[in-house]
């Protein structure tokens, strides 16, 4: 039988079927953040503006679905306007905070849809920058197609202490963060992800430049495990 940590590692792994190349330098369809969206949740007000008039609807079905209503019938959102962070987990991405409102559904100015931040907050919903979710503590994240440098300080001017490329290594935030840089600890291994009985080689612990410059993730999950 597999053991737990077994099946979550697995879990967390396979939805990357889904976005097998993205996560290293994203662009601006990834948005800003993520909006959580749980089964069963509260349903959210959608406005044609910040501060606007009222739209439609949001809400999670009882399959997960994150549905919309909009003068009609229910309509499912589709993959452009939501990220899978989990095997059993999707989010809204979030393109735009303005007037404590944040855009979803896409970064569209001529069809707009916004939710309230405060209608957010009295709801099990809520919003997550970028740099909050990359560097949420004991998650695993990955430098596939370029190194990313751990240095000794969050400056590029920083003491080289390695550089993490492919699936040898693992970075793992501790969630402190310093501007787009974020503490993390680097494990390398004598083996890809996926090996069994893979040696751990060395721990390294610093700080990496988790966003570009731009503000999207410069690492992230990694490959599916056969």
């Amino acid at each position: 039988m597999m053991k737990n940590n077994q099946i979550g590692l697995i879990g967390i792994l396979l939805f990357i079927l889904c976005f097998p190349t993205k996560g290293i330098s994203q662009d601006e369809s990834w948005g800003i953040g993520t909006l959580s969206a749980y089964y069963k949740s509260h349903t959210l007000t959608v406005y044609n503006a910040p501060n606007g008039t009222i739209k439609g609807s949001l809400s999670v079905d009882d399959r997960g679905e994150i549905a919309y209503w909009e003068d009609g019938p229910r309509l499912i959102v589709d993959g452009d306007a939501k990220l899978q962070v989990n095997i059993d987990e999707f989010r809204l991405k979030v393109f735009k905070e303005e007037e404590d409102f944040i855009q979803i559904f896409s970064n569209d100015s001529t069809d707009q849809a916004w939710l309230s931040l405060v209608e957010i907050a009295k709801t099990v919903y809520y919003y997550v920058p970028w740099i909050d979710f990359m560097s949420t503590p004991s998650q695993d994240f990955f430098a596939q197609s370029f190194g990313m440098n751990l240095r000794s300080e969050p400056s590029a001017s920083g003491e080289l202490i390695t550089t993490a490329k492919g699936m040898n290594f693992t970075i793992i935030p501790t969630g402190s963060t310093n501007g787009l840089w974020a503490e993390v600890i680097v494990m390398e291994y004598d083996a890809e992800y996926c090996e069994e009985n893979r040696k751990l080689i060395k721990e390294s612990r610093g700080y990496m430049k988790i966003l570009d410059d731009k503000g999207y993730p410069n690492v992230w999950f990694g490959g599916y495990c056969s």
